[in-house]
């Protein structure tokens, strides 16, 4: 699913406009903890408007 290009502010600094891209870099280069509630709000969102990404199971 296409969203509009965001760019992340860590790591690569790459740009993202995909739902499937945003999960990848939230699941590869999360630059905090992974088991806050920031981190699991993201992947459902990410989760929740994707019908075409594999499911992401935290």
């Amino acid at each position: 699913m296409e969203i509009v290009p965001v760019q992340i502010n860590w790591g690569s600094f790459e740009k993202l406009s995909s739902v499937h891209d945003l999960a990848n870099c939230l699941m590869g280069q999360w630059p905090a903890p992974t088991d806050g509630d920031a981190y699991t709000t993201a992947l459902m969102v990410c989760e929740a408007t994707s019908n075409q990404s594999p499911r992401i199971e935290i």
